[in-house]
């Protein structure tokens, strides 16, 4: 893994509980630098496995 993508994976590690305690996926997505929800999106659900909506219905 190259250090940019280790980044990207620990900030949006690090961005799991605050999506599980209700933060909106649009600021999380611009607190990462994305532009859009729906860009933000696929990497968040790259990272866990799965899409943000089943996380949350997991917790």
């Amino acid at each position: 893994m190259t250090p940019g993508a280790w980044w990207r994976h620990t900030r949006l590690l690090l961005s799991l509980p605050r999506l599980a305690a209700g933060v909106s996926i649009l600021e999380l997505a611009l607190e990462h630098g994305y532009d859009s929800p729906s860009a933000f999106a696929p990497m968040l659900h790259k990272v866990p496995g799965v899409p943000p909506n089943e996380y949350l219905r997991k917790k």
